[in-house]
């Protein structure tokens, strides 16, 4: 049924002019000897072909309704969705943007968005001991802000592929995903490398350590919701 539906509402101007030909060409077609109806004995001709032409009429009024209501129902569907993919978008390029990266609390300066990025990136990449570069409170601080990030960022590329929305839209807001990847990429290779090092120098993973780890584990997941969600 549901095929029969699409099938006319992407033909429905042929639908339409056959069925006005129809409505025209009625009273002739059933008024002609070669039909074999007879006629004669049926009373007002003008009720005969009303009778015969307005269930068609009706139905097709019916046809027209549905798709109609089908098409604002869609139409209202992909508005919700397309508002609500926007904001949520909204919301990582401010979280991002307000990604904050303490030496320590005792200091008023901080590093903020790309640069929190880059300056977190390369501590981990020379930092043998990270309590001696960040205190655990700004490290902290920063691990719960980039987490949010990449959890929104995760629900926006599912949320986006299975939204209502159209294909080219869907592709458009996949693309702009794709710009967070690289720094949260950098975050969690740095974070990878800084463990390694612990662990190849013989040193104990720590509690504050295990913060740079989560870090670390992140990517593999973040990496599987890109693959999965991407729109085709």
């Amino acid at each position: 049924m549901i095929r029969i539906f699409d099938f006319l509402k992407r033909n429905i101007e042929w639908v339409l002019i056959i069925s006005i030909i129809f409505s025209f060409a009625s009273p002739i077609l059933f008024t002609r000897d070669w039909t074999g109806i007879d006629f004669t004995q049926t009373g007002n001709i003008g009720d005969t072909i009303g009778g015969l032409v307005s269930p068609i009429l009706n139905l097709l009024s019916i046809i027209l309704l549905y798709l109609t209501l089908r098409e604002q129902t869609e139409s209202s569907r992909k508005q919700k969705d397309f508002d609500s993919i926007t904001n949520l978008l909204n919301t990582i390029k401010t979280d991002f943007e307000n990604i904050q990266l303490y030496r320590s609390q005792e200091t008023t300066y901080s590093y903020t968005g790309t640069r929190a990025i880059f300056e977190m990136s390369a501590t981990l990449k020379t930092c043998d001991d990270i309590t001696t570069c960040f205190d655990e409170s700004s490290l902290r601080a920063f691990n719960l802000s980039f987490s949010f990030l990449v959890s929104n960022v995760s629900r926006l590329l599912q949320k986006n592929k299975n939204s209502y929305v159209d294909l080219e839209d869907k592709k458009e807001v996949y693309d702009t995903l794709k710009k967070f990847k690289n720094p949260i990429d950098m975050i969690c290779n740095s974070s990878g490398l800084y463990i390694k090092n612990r662990k190849d120098k013989g040193n104990e993973i720590r509690d504050v350590d295990k913060i740079i780890l989560m870090m670390y584990t992140i990517q593999k997941l973040l990496e599987k919701e890109y693959t999965d969600n991407e729109p085709k």
